[in-house]
């Protein structure tokens, strides 16, 4: 395919009239837009950087190529020194301003590219593209905090990460913004919580031919100038978690304003074994390309082999599951703005990962949501506009309670078994039913058989209850 055939989209042509080195007289000059890219979110007042990727489909090589970027009377330039030859490429970055009087303006920005020889081209229609971005001002969005999304990467053989985790608790601690976090078990080696997909994703987000952990993203946006741990600078969104990077990113993350409002309904399908997921809400964006995730994760893992403890550490936002396709799926918005996305996770009791089986606590599941922009080409251009988590979703179902798990529960079959010093187990449906009741004799108790389902166990030791909930098959 010659690259003539990737152009994607036209308007008019700007001339534009500086001089370089001629052409052969006899040259065909046809320049073409293969792709033009720009933030799609900016605030009003500050740069931003668009790129256009310029095809030479002429029969000589072409001199001092120049896009332009208009918006309203003004017009930005961007020039490409070198010499393009016939039937390659050159990506051109353009510096931009661009400035609103309004909350929320959604711009459409003619892009012309040209050489400075002047000759006409032969085909001026495919030399032009249009950029669409949003440009806001402060006080623009919801009146709602949007959620901030916080992935850490971290695993239990490394050493530095609970010191860091600490870190990041205390840090947190000072932000009154909604901070949902996700941790991947992965880019220092893996162990048995690793995903598939965080060992997917997590080379492109890094964007940089080493890994490392403890390390952060925050929004999946790219700062320049934040450390990594080599001691240079990130060249993705992924960087070093130290105190001062990460203040620096929640401050920008609280600033922005809240343009995607969200909500999470969970209802438990006990027949089908099933959670289903319901994301909702008003897009005030109202652009195409938008991709929304879902992610199951879990608290309260605990763990006797966590490198750089000398206790029994607690994995808190541990990923789970993945319920959207790897890089989002893409985000329906109404002509009104309204959006709604169904996910359905199939309730499980353990989990199998690339390297391990490992237990499920139903009791300790959340769900998160999150709705941004997706470049597949490049990491540093998929910002998240929100995110939102619904804590628990199993606990608050059933109205039951929560507390940590001290006895030991399996499914044998249909059948429940409690093993333990406790003094009464009792066995509820999801609905709540009081279905079986085990009293504590020292030994294996275990139910008649049940039907398949969702159920919770509330066991009481010395009068003080745990919980914990299981799937019969």
């Amino acid at each position: 395919m010659s690259c003539k055939q990737l152009i994607v989209s036209l308007v008019s042509l700007l001339p534009f009239a500086a001089m370089s080195q001629p052409l052969p007289d006899e040259a065909v000059v046809d320049l073409a837009i293969v792709s033009a890219r720009i933030y799609p979110l900016v605030r009003s007042g500050e740069g931003c950087h668009a790129e256009v990727e310029v095809c030479n489909a002429g029969d000589a090589a072409v001199y001092a190529v120049s896009v332009t970027v208009q918006c309203g009377e003004m017009v930005f330039e961007g020039v490409h020194d070198e010499p393009l030859d016939p039937d390659s490429t050159a990506v051109i970055g353009v510096e931009c301003l661009l400035v609103t009087t309004d909350a929320l303006a959604n711009m459409a920005l003619p892009v012309t590219a040209t050489t400075a020889d002047g000759r006409p081209d032969v085909t001026p229609s495919d030399n032009v593209a249009t950029l669409m971005t949003n440009v806001y001002t402060d006080g623009a969005g919801f009146d709602v905090p949007r959620g901030v999304l916080m992935e850490q990467f971290s695993t239990e053989l490394c050493s530095n990460c609970p010191a860091r985790d600490r870190l990041a608790d205390r840090v947190l601690a000072d932000y009154s913004c909604p901070i949902v976090r996700v941790t991947h078990h992965t880019a220092f080696h893996y162990d048995r919580f690793t995903v598939g997909y965080s060992e997917e994703i997590y080379p492109f987000f890094y964007n940089s031919p080493y890994v490392y952990a403890p390390a952060v993203m925050l929004g999946r946006k790219h700062y320049d100038g934040m450390l990594d741990s080599h001691g240079g600078y990130s060249p993705g969104p992924v960087f070093r978690l130290s105190e001062t990077n990460l203040r620096r990113a929640l401050d920008d993350q609280a600033a922005m304003p809240n343009f995607v409002s969200m909500r999470i309904n969970t209802t438990v399908d006990e027949a089908a074994g099933e959670l289903r997921i319901n994301v909702s809400g008003r897009d005030l964006l109202v652009t195409s390309g938008q991709v929304i995730n879902v992610f199951i994760t879990e608290d309260g893992i605990r763990s006797d082999s966590q490198a750089g403890s000398d206790t029994t550490w607690t994995h808190n936002h541990v990923l789970r599951e993945v319920l959207t396709p790897v890089w989002g799926a893409p985000l329906d918005v109404g002509e009104d703005g309204n959006y709604s996305f169904d996910a359905v996770w199939e309730i499980k009791d353990e989990i199998t990962g690339p390297h391990a089986t490992t237990p499920v606590n139903l009791a300790n599941i959340n769900v998160v949501a999150f709705i941004g922009n997706h470049d597949a080409a490049d990491p540093n251009r998929c910002e998240v506009f929100n995110a939102a988590v619904a804590d628990k979703v199993f606990s608050s179902s059933t109205g039951i309670g929560d507390a940590a798990v001290n006895a030991s529960v399996t499914v044998d079959g249909r059948s429940i078994m409690v093993r333990g010093d406790y003094d009464t187990a009792r066995i509820y449906g999801i609905g709540g039913v009081l279905v079986a009741e085990l009293r504590g004799m020292g030994g294996d108790d275990m139910t008649t058989e049940l039907n398949p389902g969702l159920y919770i166990i509330q066991i009481l030791a010395d009068d003080k209850p745990c919980v914990q909930k299981v799937i019969v098959r």
